[in-house]
């Protein structure tokens, strides 16, 4: 997985950064949709990165993963946690 934004033809209106880590199996589950409809996703290891594991703690007092963090065009930004809210989220914007 790539820390980088990945370059795909669709626009989209937020940028979107996923907090995860390798092997964690909610947040395979919560990538599902992302690889399936080759959505822009930042992918956030809380793991090899600890700057991203406490960006976590201190935005929801808890390090738990995955968490899809979305940025909108005005700057304002919403923290969506658990795996099928997260693909519930991505399925009923993008899907």
């Amino acid at each position: 997985m790539s820390n980088k934004i990945q370059e795909h033809q669709t626009t989209q209106e937020e940028i979107l950064m996923l907090y995860q880590f390798l092997g964690c199996p909610f947040c395979t589950i919560a990538e599902a949709p992302i690889h399936r409809l080759g959505i822009d996703v930042e992918y956030r290891d809380t793991i090899k990165n600890p700057q991203f594991r406490q960006e976590l703690i201190n935005e929801l007092g808890r390090a738990t993963v995955p968490v899809l963090r979305i940025i909108s065009k005005d700057g304002t930004e919403k923290w969506l946690p658990e795996s099928r809210d997260i693909v519930r989220f991505i399925e009923k914007k993008y899907g």
